[in-house]
């Protein structure tokens, strides 16, 4: 079972990802962005030129691609519609300096990648309080851009996702849990794991 959570900055994403890869004994695999960050000494990445922040994007899809392509079972915080949507969000206007064929490029392979899991689990904007971290926006008007644009990817290339409407994170698990349940028992005609 290849498992993604989705969904804007502060929805909740790390957390859900982290308990539900926990609960299932499945392989995580971290969104990477603080990581990146931290590897390339940039403290805000909203200074980032369009360039280097296509860079970016692309250093986590990959890394995201290399460490999901021989598990069989992992919980991925972010799904590649993610990436795709902060992508297009800060690289793709028409003032910017990223071809129009490598952000085609880079939707393809996304969206190739994305057509390999069985489950993504989007959880909207403005069902939790948004915390300022100091790295992500604290802007509601932005996440519900962000919320828009990644539903409306999702949506696009047809994924089979979830939305989790749910607020506490042990009913978060519970709804995930059955969604999954459900479709085991579709596919093998028996109940749980």
């Amino acid at each position: 079972m290849r498992i993604a959570i989705s969904g804007a900055a502060g929805t909740g994403k790390t957390i859900l990802a982290q308990e539900l890869a926990k609960k299932l004994e499945f392989e995580l695999i971290p969104e990477g962005v603080r990581e990146y960050l931290e590897y390339k000494k940039i403290e805000k990445f909203r200074g980032m030129s369009p360039k280097e922040t296509m860079g970016m994007q692309w250093s986590l899809l990959n890394s995201k691609i290399g460490k999901e392509k021989n598990l069989e079972n992992f919980v991925a915080d972010r799904s590649p519609a993610d990436n795709v949507c902060y992508a297009l969000r800060w690289c793709a206007r028409e003032t910017q300096d990223v071809p129009k064929s490598e952000m085609k490029h880079y939707i393809e392979v996304a969206k190739k990648h994305c057509e390999t899991y069985d489950l993504i689990f989007f959880l909207p904007t403005g069902v939790i309080p948004l915390d300022d971290d100091g790295l992500r926006s604290s802007n509601e008007n932005y996440q519900y851009e962000m919320n828009c644009l990644i539903k409306g990817i999702l949506l696009d290339w047809r994924c089979p996702f979830t939305i989790i409407r749910s607020i506490g994170l042990k009913e978060r698990l519970e709804e995930c849990q059955d969604k999954i349940d459900a479709l085991h028992r579709a596919e093998y005609g028996v109940y749980g794991w």
